[in-house]
């Protein structure tokens, strides 16, 4: 049975992509706006989510980092996602 109910999550979640579920989309939002990388006019990101899957994979692949708590060192990981999320806004 356990084999069964497997392979029926491992077919919905191959169904999906991370912007067509809330959660995702929701923790992403937050990363952005702690990377201060939130469009000013925030409807562009929630009305298109998937228009960031270059950001979100970067993100997903240098292992989730998050913004450092106040008063401690950002993570290597955390301080190159920010710098090549958006690559234009550093020299």
């Amino acid at each position: 049975m356990s084999n069964t109910a497997d392979a029926v999550t491992e077919m919905v979640q191959a169904a999906f992509v991370w912007s067509d579920l809330s959660g995702p989309v929701y923790t992403f939002a937050v990363v952005l706006r702690e990377a201060e990388l939130m469009p000013d006019d925030e409807d562009e990101y929630w009305e298109k989510p998937r228009k960031w899957d270059r950001e979100h994979r970067l993100w997903v692949e240098l292992g989730e980092p998050r913004s450092p708590e106040p008063g401690e060192p950002a993570s290597l990981a955390w301080e190159k996602f920010v710098r090549e999320a958006i690559p234009e806004q550093w020299p």
